[in-house]
């Protein structure tokens, strides 16, 4: 189409503008007007690539449709995300009523939104009949609408209102360059004055920065109330087959979807080569991916990690996008190994449907647990409860009751898990530690009624011994659980005074002991299906959040939670004092004092 002129003195579209650009048709506005600045300063007309196109068949699906669009994008290396959502807006400004807000990590990133933006607008050909105007920290047009940015640096970041487009670029991001509110306090505010009509927009798009708000909106978050929530985000085809989620669509592209990633094979022995000298990395990725992955995608990979990213596989997965979770883990500098936290992910994934919620009761003199509706449940359980002739143990990482981090309002919980420790069947097979029941993941308990959930499921597993956490509230676990005829376990100190070694209740947390068991469930992870089986989806969340932070030392990262993490090391380094379920076990001799 050629250039149309701008010399018009009505301030409506054209009859032929409106037959060429109707409402929908975003993807064919942007190849016939969008200008774009190349690496070279060149002004040049773009092409669109496979995200983009995917971006634009998400958008214009949603209006023909009249359905309001939620859509999140994870955006590989140089794919051109924001240069289509930055297009989208402008256009959506110049076609129709418009109140945006658009928030980026850093006052950088929104400068250079802000250049997209004047650029579009200065070489724009079209006579969309009102004009646009290009200020500081908002862009106008003269059919009232108006686009407000922001960044996540601001200590104020958005306005109030409501919107008909909302939108955040490197949202992943936030908080990590000084600010002090990350995307998980930020954007649901502003979302929530996003209009739920046809013709609403909201995005947040990022490249992956750890496990984090937006992560969780696209591989679901394990502490939602929803189910949709939990779930996460659904590709444009599923939404088409009635799949919902949490009523968001994610594009997700990794390098193998990507039709220009790839380089020619030039004879039969380069194609041999190639095939014959494949890493365990390449050997993984065919096995996940099948026939997606081609000897000329596979030369493709190789030439950019060598001559692009100095050799680094980690780098390479992060940036180009091997898989949702990998390329998470891999950016948010995990504590324990990446394959044994994804080998953890896949069980709770087989896991799942076994899950069950429910109460323990006391029936006949014997612990039993009762499904119930989650709501009233106190206890989850998976595929195996207690049984005579294996050992168990229960950890306990009680809640401190203040803020994880600044700008959350999210608070400490307690972790009570109990474990079926390592044994071997009757076949010889040996079958390592594994949780096979807890209290809900959300428990908030004063110690009172935590102890009485603790002891209840003590009991359930033949009175088995539980471990205390003591440092802060756990101290005042202590007596309740002694009063409810629980044995505890305790230290061994050395005191050098009476020259005697003493035992002391629960395990004493400070840098030595904490790295400890930090180290062996690090070492179980490591060892996959011989190390510790995790069934449960809280507990693979802090997994995956624990990290390492820019001194080295782990802890979970802001906003997130560590306890069961604690409660999981604890077991791992005890889990050769669990007691043994007996039908008519001895009773038990719990001391009174607490030395």
């Amino acid at each position: 189409m050629g250039i149309i002129s701008t010399e018009t003195e009505t301030k409506v579209i054209t009859d032929k503008g409106k037959a060429d650009f109707i409402h929908h048709d975003v993807k064919k506005a942007f190849i016939g007007l969008a200008k774009i600045i190349d690496k070279q300063g060149n002004i040049i007309s773009p092409t669109p690539t496979h995200l983009q196109k995917q971006i634009f068949e998400a958008v214009e699906h949603f209006l023909i449709a009249g359905q309001p669009l939620r859509l999140l994008v994870l955006k590989p290396r140089q794919a051109g995300s924001s240069t289509a959502l930055n297009w989208i807006i402008y256009w959506w400004m110049r076609t129709r009523l418009t109140r945006a807000i658009w928030v980026t990590d850093t006052n950088a990133t929104n400068a250079y939104h802000r250049n997209m933006l004047q650029t579009y607008a200065e070489f724009d050909p079209f006579p969309w009949g009102n004009e646009f105007d290009l200020y500081d920290r908002r862009a106008e047009s003269d059919n009232r609408s108006v686009r407000y940015t922001s960044s996540a640096e601001s200590k104020a970041p958005g306005v109030g209102g409501t919107w008909t487009i909302v939108g955040s670029s490197e949202t992943a991001k936030f908080g990590k360059q000084g600010a002090a509110k990350d995307a998980s306090v930020i954007m649901p505010q502003l979302k929530a004055g996003l209009a739920d009509a046809p013709e609403t927009f909201g995005v947040d798009e990022s490249t992956p920065d750890g496990v984090n708000y937006f992560s969780r909106l696209i591989t679901g978050d394990p502490d939602a109330s929803s189910e949709g929530s939990q779930e996460g985000a659904v590709t444009l085809e599923e939404w088409q087959d009635g799949k919902r989620g949490n009523g968001m669509v994610k594009i997700v592209t990794g390098w193998y979807d990507v039709p220009e990633y790839e380089m020619k094979i030039h004879s039969q022995t380069e194609y041999d080569d190639i095939l014959s000298s494949l890493s365990m990395e390449e050997k993984r990725v065919i096995a996940e991916q099948g026939d997606k992955i081609t000897a000329e995608r596979l030369k493709w990979r190789r030439v950019t990690i060598d001559s692009k990213l100095g050799g680094s596989e980690e780098i390479f997965q992060q940036e180009f996008l091997e898989s949702e979770e990998r390329c998470f883990l891999v950016s948010g500098s995990p504590r324990f190994d990446m394959e044994g936290l994804i080998h953890i992910s896949s069980n709770v994934r087989l896991a799942s449907p076994k899950r069950k919620n429910g109460r323990l009761l006391k029936k006949n003199k014997k612990v039993q647990f009762e499904e119930c509706p989650k709501a009233e449940a106190e206890f989850q359980i998976w595929d195996e409860q207690p049984e005579p002739g294996k050992r168990y143990l229960i950890t306990v990482d009680s809640m401190i009751g203040k803020e994880v981090s600044s700008g959350t309002s999210k608070q400490d919980r307690n972790s009570v898990l109990l474990w079926r420790c390592p044994h071997k069947d009757k076949q010889g097979v040996m079958h390592p530690l594994k949780l096979i029941a807890r209290t809900m993941p959300d428990n908030q308990d004063d110690p009172t009624p935590g102890c009485v959930k603790t002891a209840l499921l003590s009991q359930w597993a033949g009175g088995c011994i539980v471990v205390l956490e003591i440092n802060n509230s756990g101290l005042a676990w202590v007596t309740p659980l002694k009063n409810a005829g629980v044995r505890l376990w305790r230290r061994r100190i050395y005191d050098s005074v009476s020259g005697k070694t003493l035992r002391k209740i629960g395990w004493s947390t400070d840098q030595k002991s904490r790295e400890i068991i930090i180290s062996a469930l690090a070492d179980a992870i490591r060892a996959k299906e011989e190390g510790i089986v995790i069934p449960c989806t809280q507990v693979a969340s802090q997994l995956q959040t624990f990290v390492r932070n820019k001194t080295g030392k782990p802890e979970a990262s802001p906003g997130n939670h560590d306890d069961d993490v604690i409660a999981a090391a604890l077991a791992c380094e005890l889990q050769n004092d669990g007691d043994l379920y007996e039908n008519k076990k001895n009773t038990q001799k719990v001391e009174s004092d607490y030395n």
